[in-house]
């Protein structure tokens, strides 16, 4: 995965383990309670208009969601607050086969294109 929250490289000196430790050290220490908490008083100051309740809001949830992703082992910007499983077609296979008496269908076939549709084909791939 190249999403940050796994390795692919190796550090000369640090093991693996050490730096997804750094990395959670380092986004528990970005958002510090004090620091959100100045953010906040900050914006809370600043002249309001329809968004101050809505941006208050994204940068109290983005610094809690952080920290407790960041707490649990997890790349804070890995997918949100909890984990999403994925399904996959064989997970339905027993369903599929109770509900539609087969396990796979053939694709149809292609339809033919209008004359029209054929001639924009045709142009578009003698310009390029």
């Amino acid at each position: 995965m190249f999403d940050g929250s796994k390795l692919t490289w190796r550090h000369p000196s640090l093991s693996p383990a050490r730096l997804s430790e750094i990395l959670s050290e380092s986004y528990r220490d970005f958002f510090r309670c004090a620091s959100v908490a100045r953010s906040l008083a900050r914006l809370a100051r600043s002249p309001r208009d329809f968004r101050t309740r809505e941006t208050l809001l994204a940068v109290a949830g983005h610094a809690v969601q952080a920290r407790r992703e960041s707490r649990r082992g997890r790349h804070p910007m890995a997918g949100g607050v909890s984990r999403v499983f994925v399904d996959r077609a064989a997970d339905y296979a027993a369903l599929r086969r109770r509900v539609f008496g087969f396990d796979l269908a053939a694709l149809p076939a292609s339809l033919r294109l209008s004359a029209g549709d054929a001639e924009l084909n045709r142009a578009a791939r003698l310009a390029r």
